[in-house]
């Protein structure tokens, strides 16, 4: 294969990042308390142009979020979330989770902690693993419960235990000589 090619098949693979509503939610709501973090990662990560995931999911736990703890109007949240989510390339369901890969991930994370998650969790979670993406989350026990499980699990909950250093090391290793940021 010549490099053109290999150059091409980078490009369009490119780092995937998938975010949960604790992260989604804290972007868009400049009063949540881990609005700064997140919005400094995603800052950090954003030269490097990432396809950004957002599970169904998460978009309507967000805009209930916006809409009951926000105290927005739907009309309100659907603006935010539009004018936000334009910043990134963002993919919605980058691709059908069947039933099959569901109940092959519940039997094989069965033993371990990721199981015991609530269902939109265990979800989101067997998104990230099934496409490889880097999965953002304020969640401190999503990202306790999965660590072992998922290597690219990334918790930028409060200040002090922040891993976006990791993050970026990450971001970094996968855009190698793929695209430099400008």
């Amino acid at each position: 294969m010549d490099e053109d090619k290999k150059e091409e098949q980078k490009e369009e693979s490119g780092i995937y990042i998938l975010l949960d509503t604790s992260v989604l939610f804290a972007y868009v709501h400049e009063k949540d308390a881990h609005h700064l973090s997140v919005e400094s990662a995603l800052g950090a990560i954003k030269p490097y142009k990432p396809r950004i995931c957002i599970p169904s999911v998460v978009l309507l736990e967000t805009m209930g979020k916006l809409i009951r703890e926000g105290k927005k109007s739907v009309a309100q949240a659907k603006k935010i979330l539009e004018d936000k989510l334009k910043e990134f390339d963002t993919r919605f369901e980058h691709r059908s989770i069947n039933h099959k890969i569901i109940l092959d991930r519940y039997k094989g994370y069965s033993k371990s902690d990721v199981s015991k998650l609530k269902a939109i969790d265990f979800y989101i979670v067997v998104e990230a693993i099934s496409i490889s993406a880097c999965l953002l989350t304020c969640d401190k026990e999503m990202y306790e419960k999965t660590k072992s499980k998922h290597k690219k699990i990334f918790y930028l909950g409060d200040n002090t235990k922040t891993q976006l250093p990791k993050l970026i090391k990450e971001v970094e290793k996968e855009f190698h000589g793929i695209k430099k940021p400008s």
